[in-house]
């Protein structure tokens, strides 16, 4: 949901209005850019805008045993980055180091061969 707040500084008047929108149905797949533009008609004014957040998309990481190693697939049009960790206790992500390659449409990593704890997660920039 969308809630705008609009003041005028010099009465005081507010006008707030809400609209919800379901940006990947609209979009669907692909990218947007997120913007602002306000008029004025020659009369000097400032726009301020606060409160601003946009959540990147939860992107599922799959995992598959084969053999003595893990394959980590996600996919590959997410932009996102996989980040790995020895602990759950106080976490320190760091890019995973192993080199991920694209199959299909997906980005995958294989860990090999598997030895002590590690976890991953994906990292995903808007």
């Amino acid at each position: 949901m969308v809630t705008s707040t609009f003041k005028d500084t010099v009465t005081a008047a507010t006008y707030t209005t809400n609209f919800t929108a379901n940006i990947p149905t609209i979009l669907g797949t692909g990218s947007a850019f997120i913007g602002f533009t306000g008029a004025d008609g020659g009369v000097v004014s400032t726009q301020v805008i606060s409160n601003f957040n946009m959540a990147p998309p939860a992107v599922a990481l799959k995992f598959k045993l084969v053999g003595n190693s893990l394959v980590l697939s996600w996919p590959a049009t997410t932009g996102a980055f996989l980040k790995s960790t020895p602990s759950l206790s106080n976490p320190v992500w760091t890019d995973a180091t192993s080199q991920f390659r694209i199959v299909g449409s997906e980005a995958q990593v294989t860990v090999s061969p598997l030895t002590d704890s590690q976890f991953y997660r994906l990292e995903v920039h808007p």
